[in-house]
């Protein structure tokens, strides 16, 4: 029997947060990508999710895993890219 660590109880965890961090990081970058190719709102989101859905898919996940914490971030980047840029 496997001795119980912290280690391996959040194992899971780590290795969704390993995951998230490429597919985040794909969606700041696709994000820069609509914004330079786009300019409406709407055909920049639509862009970035079929990207990121696109990228996930590829990357052997399931889509619905990860739809609604790739929105969230959409959001809050996009929220938090405009109060910097003071817009």
């Amino acid at each position: 029997m496997t001795q119980v660590s912290i280690f391996n109880v959040m194992a899971a965890s780590i290795a969704a947060a390993e995951v998230g961090r490429d597919i985040l990081n794909t969606a700041a970058k696709a994000m820069d990508a609509a914004q330079a190719k786009y300019n409406s709102g709407e055909d920049k989101l639509k862009w970035v999710s079929a990207f990121v859905k696109s990228f996930v898919l590829e990357s052997g996940h399931k889509w619905g895993d990860w739809e609604l914490v790739v929105l969230n971030f959409i959001e809050y980047a996009k929220a938090l890219f405009n109060k910097v840029r003071g817009k």
